[in-house]
């Protein structure tokens, strides 16, 4: 009889932990949310390390074979810094020892390249995205990487060079608090300076894992 009651009583007290363990996990949740989860509000802009979790992304980017030169009103003739200047752009990109080299040719055959050398430094900027679906406790985010160096040209781009010209590439696109390659699906090359200013832009080929 004392058996069969010790028995009862270990079989209670366990039905007892595990319902308090079922009621107490779901408020565990809320109490420690994900390390990835974003909140409406969320915003952050500033210069961080270019350490190996930026550069593993870096890497691992793909872009589309189409670049366009901005022009809004303009025509491509009253652009400087590239010449001769064009609207569409054949574009070839590649990564080599910490620096983008990004290869231009237009459709007469013309060609020049762009480089950006990886600086010390990334600029990471993330913002609630408003576009998104209605808020709720975890809100999306429009992000960009911005990497600036002193500028590198050749070929067309030429004409552009000089003491104080900047390039810059961002990269954009939405996400969370965890930054991985297929966030990003826009880019932008930005040239600015004294001699010329510009900027150029397309899209990145989706991450396949």
């Amino acid at each position: 009889m004392i058996k069969f009651l010790n028995k009862k009583t270990i079989r209670l007290k366990t039905f007892f932990i595990l319902l308090i363990l079922t009621l107490l996990f779901p408020i565990q949740l809320k109490i420690f949310p994900c390390a990835c989860c974003s909140n409406i509000g969320e915003r952050f802009d500033s210069e961080v390390d270019l350490d190996s979790r930026y550069i593993d992304i870096l890497e691992q980017l793909r872009f589309d074979s189409k670049a366009f030169l901005f022009l809004g009103e303009k025509d491509p003739e009253s652009i400087t810094g590239i010449h001769p200047a064009s609207e569409e752009y054949k574009i070839k990109a590649t990564w080599k020892k910490n620096r983008f080299i990004f290869e231009f040719r237009d459709l007469e055959n013309h060609s020049g390249t762009l480089i950006i050398k990886l600086p010390k430094k990334i600029s990471v900027f993330y913002i609630d995205d408003i576009n998104s679906a209605p808020a709720t406790s975890e809100s999306a985010l429009y992000k960009e990487f911005r990497i600036m160096s002193k500028m590198v040209g050749t070929g067309i781009f030429t004409p552009g060079l000089g003491a104080n010209q900047s390039i810059t590439l961002i990269l954009r696109g939405n996400g969370n608090l965890c930054h991985d390659t297929h966030n990003f699906i826009r880019w932008t090359l930005m040239v600015k300076g004294p001699k010329s200013n510009y900027h150029l832009f397309g899209t990145l080929i989706p991450y396949q894992l």
